[in-house]
């Protein structure tokens, strides 16, 4: 009896605390906000490409975000959907507010422009500082971060302007117009030479005739 009595203890104990860990672990679940940070990758040196930052989570109010990247790498351009404040060379603040009438789950989303400064290898990270709920509750979200390659310059080719083609198009029908006007005036040389030659022959047999 007291053998079944221990055996239920047991079962009972095991099954109240893989309640206890299920229950934490969907506490933490629901306290966690979604993160992403898309973008980056190869980029040429000298132009501007744009790494978007996005929070997802229920009843979100108020983001902030600490933004760290290679200074030496990369310049900091611009920032849409969210205000940023340059803490410092490399150190961004990423501050967004969602709005009120927003349906939930809230999402919030920052579109960041940097631009590549040199070749080499580095990495934007984005770090969430703090998260705020409707209720005031805070919330947390885990750090992303995504690797940047800038690459070699790519070299414009040179346009053609609209004053170079009219140009040549100018030049070609000059060369046009003076083909036709020289095959012209040729054409009238040997016409006249023609002309000349036949009145010769006529006077010839002019001449002829009276000497006969």
């Amino acid at each position: 009896m007291r053998s079944a009595l221990q055996n239920m203890s047991a079962v009972i104990f095991t099954v109240c605390l893989m309640t206890l860990m299920l229950f934490s672990d969907a506490a933490y679940a629901a306290g966690e906000v979604g993160a992403k940070l898309e973008g980056g990758g190869e980029v040429p040196a000298e132009e501007t490409f744009s790494v978007v930052l996005t929070y997802e989570g229920e009843n979100l109010r108020e983001i902030i975000s600490e933004i760290t990247y290679d200074a030496n790498l990369l310049e900091f351009r611009s920032c849409s959907g969210g205000e940023a404040f340059e803490k410092e060379a490399g150190r961004l603040q990423i501050q967004m507010t969602a709005e009120e009438e927003e349906e939930s789950p809230t999402v919030c989303t920052a579109k960041l422009r940097f631009r590549g400064i040199t070749q080499g290898e580095g990495f934007v990270t984005a770090e969430a500082s703090r998260i705020t709920a409707d209720d005031g509750s805070e919330l947390t979200a885990q750090t992303r971060s995504m690797k940047i390659i800038v690459t070699e310059e790519v070299e414009e080719q040179p346009k053609s302007s609209v004053s170079d083609v009219d140009n040549e198009s100018s030049q070609n029908t000059d060369l046009i117009q003076e083909f036709f006007h020289g095959l012209s005036v040729t054409e009238f040389e040997i016409y006249c030479l023609c002309l000349t030659v036949i009145l010769l022959l006529l006077i010839l047999l002019a001449a002829e005739r009276r000497n006969k």
